[in-house]
């Protein structure tokens, strides 16, 4: 047991070294700010809210915040109402209809009769072994428990083969949701539809040039921008226009050192940014456009 568990880590060590070359092939671009030096940050309990892997300004008001842990945490989320700069109150919502394995990111989105949907993102594969993962729509809040009404099965596919990675971002744009792959320099973004059944293929779109780790992603609700949270960077992008060619529509880049290990990002409902780490930490900012 013992030169088994050896063997996994060194793996991951080595798939992480890996990774970590590749980053190499893109240039460190330029940016318009540190995320610490622009947002104001609210600290949270890490006990009430652990290891925050994924934000959503949803079920609630602009200062109600939706978060998740990752891998090993409950199968929950939870809700953080935030007042003059703190959190004033805690929830926890126990999921009803599904359960963790690598949840890493969620995502929202609204409907003509202005009902939100939360997508939960149970799409982690550090080992690089799941030939299919999961994404739980959520549309209600029931007796304390966020109630899973449909569950979306899907494989990352590429030139007709099953692509292997580990994905940790995911965003509704345009009726659909999509994925990235965490690995930085090249990563990898594909296209999970919402209107063919629930155990579907997600073509790949296109490479995006990100020089670190990516952990999460969102939209705003018009469709306008796209926010891409990375371990080094947050990215904006236009897609005002289409989704395709996202290299050539950057309009913001913030250095998110020292913010740790952020993992989560969203817009929020009054037209700010939040972002959090596994630390407990809560960013909130506004960016010009």
């Amino acid at each position: 047991m013992k030169n088994t568990l050896l063997v996994v880590l060194v793996f991951i060590l080595l798939s992480g070294c890996v990774v970590w070359k590749s980053a190499r092939s893109v240039e460190s671009p330029q940016t318009d700010g540190k995320i610490t030096d622009t947002a104001q940050k609210i600290v949270f309990d890490t006990e009430k809210a652990p290891e925050s892997s994924g934000v959503e300004n949803i079920f609630g008001d602009e200062n109600y915040f939706i978060t998740h842990g990752d891998s090993f945490c409950p199968s929950a989320v939870y809700g953080m109402q935030v007042k003059n700069g703190e959190v004033v109150r805690y929830d926890e919502f126990r999921l009803k209809g599904g359960s963790q394995f690598d949840w890493e990111d969620t995502a929202s989105s609204v409907d003509e009769n202005g009902n939100r949907t939360l997508y939960l993102a149970d799409i982690g594969d550090n080992l690089r072994f799941r030939t299919r993962k999961t994404i739980y729509l959520i549309t209600r809040i029931e007796n304390n428990r966020a109630v899973v009404d449909r569950k979306i099965r899907f494989r990352c596919v590429k030139d007709g083969k099953t692509v292997y990675a580990d994905t940790e971002s995911l965003f509704f744009y345009d009726g659909a949701l999509y994925v990235m792959t965490k690995n930085s320099g090249k990563a990898l973004m594909f296209r999970i539809p919402l209107d063919e059944g629930d155990r579907v293929d997600a073509e790949f779109v296109q490479s995006v040039s990100i020089p670190s780790l990516i952990t999460s992603a969102a939209a705003t609700d018009d469709g306008s921008v796209l926010a891409i949270l990375s371990l080094g960077y947050l990215y904006f992008y236009d897609i005002s226009d289409g989704m395709d060619e996202l290299d050539s529509k950057v309009m913001k880049i913030y250095s998110s050192s020292g913010c740790r290990q952020c993992e989560g990002v969203c817009f929020t409902r009054d037209g700010r940014v939040a972002v959090t780490n596994e630390q407990g930490e809560l960013y909130l900012f506004s960016v010009d456009f």
